[in-house]
């Protein structure tokens, strides 16, 4: 069965934008087109990129690079957890085996 969905008005810089959104996801979108429009606001208040689509490129990059950020740190976060239980696991198993 098809998720139900309905069609949410965003406004970033200004403008409104009909966009789909499934049923109950209306308050992420919400808050997802408030951060992109934070994002866009912020480019264009620094007064070095004109034009829409070069301010929403800006953001678009912008927030990417926030991304992958986040993933690379969470990536490392999860090598240094599996390596300490790792160690925990041969601890107890080194302790079990005496």
């Amino acid at each position: 069965m098809k998720p139900i969905s309905k069609t949410i008005e965003v406004q970033i810089l200004d403008k409104e934008y009909p966009v789909s959104c499934p049923e109950g996801e209306e308050s992420s979108l919400m808050a997802t087109a408030e951060y992109v429009n934070q994002k866009m606001l912020s480019i264009k208040k620094a007064g070095r990129t004109v034009g829409l689509e070069r301010i929403a490129v800006m953001a678009a990059l912008n927030i990417t690079h926030e991304l992958l950020q986040a993933q690379a740190t969470l990536e490392t976060d999860a090598k240094k957890a599996q390596h300490h239980i790792q160690k925990i696991s041969n601890k107890i198993e080194a302790a079990i085996g005496e």
